[in-house]
């Protein structure tokens, strides 16, 4: 694929992973707590270089285990 498509489908890609989070995050987060580890996830996701499956992991296990 030549690089100005690669260079043009970058803001677009960006954009619709953006959008789908967000809808993804207002499904979810009913409650107060869902709402908080959604903003902890957002955080270490912004501030570290930490794979975000180890994130989804725990946060299923949290839901999983009915801590949430």
């Amino acid at each position: 694929m030549p690089r100005i498509y690669r260079r043009g489908l970058i803001p677009v890609t960006i954009g619709i992973d953006i959008a789908s989070s967000y809808v993804v995050a207002r499904a979810a987060d009913t409650e107060w707590q869902a709402a908080e580890i959604t903003g902890a996830t957002v955080a270490l996701m912004l501030g570290t270089r930490i794979n975000p499956l180890w994130m989804l992991v725990t946060g299923g296990a949290i839901g999983g285990l009915g801590l949430l």
